[in-house]
């Protein structure tokens, strides 16, 4: 079987696969807001404590970028299934191994591509 049959046989199961992983970071980013609006709430802190709460709350906006990219990159792959390029290179338009999008279902280059690009263009 082709690549490209493979990848239009497979393609619900990995889109179902996206949807999933966006609503876990959906729900990561709702509780890392709901963490930062309890440590905002409690202001009667030790100086001490005061420092350990920042350094949480910057951990936590951090986590919440991170999500927030990942999300991005999600709905980029969605995108690129409706309009029918899904499974293609952005770069020299090859078919992506059915292995590769299996394991990052959010990959925009095949790996040759990806290697050469460096880690600069890769996306979580």
């Amino acid at each position: 079987m082709s690549t490209q049959n493979e990848l239009t046989r497979r393609l619900p199961t990995l889109r179902r696969q996206l949807l999933d992983r966006r609503g876990a970071l959906f729900a990561r980013v709702a509780r890392t807001e709901d963490d930062l609006r309890w440590l905002g709430a409690n202001v009667e802190s030790q100086p001490e404590e005061e420092a350990q709460e920042e350094t949480t709350a910057q951990l936590l906006l951090r986590l919440d970028d991170l999500g927030k990219v990942e999300i991005t990159a999600i709905d980029d792959a969605l995108a690129r299934m409706a309009r029918g390029e899904y499974g293609s290179c952005t770069r020299c338009g090859a078919t992506i191994p059915w292995t590769r999008l299996e394991a990052m279902p959010e990959a925009l280059e095949c790996v040759p591509c990806a290697t050469t690009a460096g880690p600069a263009s890769r996306r979580p």
